[in-house]
């Protein structure tokens, strides 16, 4: 039966292959730039793959993990904005001049508030809570292959063999 490498193994020998190349492209005098840029790159990549990844992970998990944060996040901007503006007096911190205690402390009431009341909201709603279902394709073995109407006969021989590509590609045909 014929082994599919999984996605992390493909990952893992990339970033193998990838390090051999970086250490045989070193050159003398240029290691602390070389090295820099290898350290970004890497960061970057980081940054932006292993965020995406466990967002998508925190949809899947139920839309209330993606859709409760960002909306509260919102909301503490919006209502340090309104509080701030109502009953500033205090100021919060001397780099930023318009910040003000009441802001900081409206906003933390009213998003706490806020929290309390979304969630006892969403938590109503089936789509927000639970988990998404993955698919799943099965083993390809002969019973599973759907039967089309033009396809030549199947050679038992090479499906019982365990050649799963073999037995596909005489569908293919």
């Amino acid at each position: 039966m014929l082994l599919l490498p999984s996605l992390v193994d493909i990952i893992i020998l990339n970033m193998d292959i990838g390090f051999v190349f970086f250490v045989a492209s070193l050159k003398k005098g240029h290691y602390r730039f070389q090295f820099t840029q290898f350290a970004w790159t890497h960061m970057a990549l980081y940054l932006v793959v292993v965020q995406a990844h466990f967002i998508m992970n925190n949809i899947f998990e139920g839309m209330i993990w993606f859709f409760l944060p960002v909306s509260l996040v919102i909301t503490n901007d919006i209502f340090a904005y309104i509080c701030g503006i109502t009953f500033g007096r205090t100021q919060l911190i001397k780099i930023s001049p318009k910040k003000t205690v009441e802001g900081f402390v409206g906003a933390w009431v009213c998003t706490v508030f806020f929290g309390l009341v979304m969630t006892n909201i969403l938590m109503r709603y089936k789509y927000f809570i639970c988990p998404v279902k993955v698919r799943r394709s099965p083993n390809l073995t002969p019973e599973h292959i759907p039967e089309r109407p033009n396809a030549p006969p199947i050679k038992p021989s090479a499906c019982e063999a365990g050649d799963v590509m073999r037995c596909l590609s005489l569908y293919r045909r």
